[in-house]
């Protein structure tokens, strides 16, 4: 359970990081196929779903039904906050230089940017463990990641991505 949720917040971190790289990001020597080097991988349709403000939107709303299901007092509302938004602050930061690496002719090293989503993950579940508590955190876990399967399922039936590595568009495979 635990590594589905780190999967999903992986998904997450990604969904926040990838769309102002994939709107700079273009073909490159003229052989590059228009889906590649835009977040998709040859052969998996429907992977733009996962970076757009649509999806972005249907997480901070999943986020926040969960946050008032917990019922937190005022001092735990404003500490999960205030680590949503060191979050989000810390993710715009390392979207800037991957952008700032990218225009001046960089390529993302992805062992790299793999382990900057593990630390800012990692910030932003021990600040929610600190600002929630233990039993309130684990309920969230438990909580987002039954809204984040609702999310995902709600995408493969609407056609948008979401499949399974190496599996077939839509996720049948």
């Amino acid at each position: 359970m635990k590594r589905t949720f780190a999967i999903l917040a992986v998904l997450v971190a990604v969904a926040m990081a990838v769309p102002s790289m994939a709107q700079t990001a273009g073909p490159r020597g003229g052989a590059q196929g228009q889906g590649q080097g835009q977040g998709q991988r040859p052969g998996q349709g429907g992977g733009r779903m996962m970076m757009s403000p649509e999806f972005q939107k249907k997480v901070k709303a999943a986020h926040d039904k969960v946050i008032k299901e917990l019922k937190l007092n005022a001092t735990q509302t404003k500490a999960v906050d205030a680590a949503v938004k060191k979050r989000d602050d810390a993710m715009k930061k390392m979207r800037d230089q991957m952008q700032a690496d990218q225009k001046a002719g960089k390529q993302p090293n992805r062992e790299d940017m793999q382990a900057k989503f593990k630390k800012i993950r990692d910030t932003y579940d021990a600040d929610m463990k600190k600002a929630m508590g233990e039993a309130n955190y684990k309920k969230y876990q438990s909580r987002m990641q039954e809204e984040m399967k609702k999310i995902m399922e709600e995408a493969r039936k609407n056609g948008q991505g979401g499949g399974k590595p190496g599996g077939k568009p839509g996720g049948k495979g």
